[in-house]
């Protein structure tokens, strides 16, 4: 997945602009900056995951203020992307590329 999103990054001329966050308890694997907002992804090896999984992505949104929030997924071993309840959204890792 960090390849991947490395990947993406590189092809759209960012560079320096992949990151993971983490506090005392919480984490989310990756965060990419995107001309000053944020897009989150939490790396999930399940393949139906569920609004549970986005616990450490709300948590972060709540943090840094809903509007600093371009976009949030949790990438995973699904075949076809599907929103979640909360605005958040499963995405196969294919959908990286």
């Amino acid at each position: 997945m960090f390849a991947q999103l490395r990947a993406r990054e590189r092809r759209e001329g960012r560079v320096g602009s992949l990151f993971f966050w983490r506090d005392r308890t919480r984490e989310v694997d990756f965060v990419a900056d995107v001309a000053g907002r944020l897009e989150l992804f939490e790396a999930k090896w399940n393949e139906v995951p569920t609004v549970g999984d986005t616990v450490n992505l709300e948590f972060v949104r709540k943090v840094v203020g809903k509007s600093r929030i371009a976009t949030g997924a949790v990438v995973c071993r699904t075949l076809k992307g599907y929103p979640l309840a909360n605005g958040f959204r499963a995405l196969p890792v294919t959908a990286l590329d």
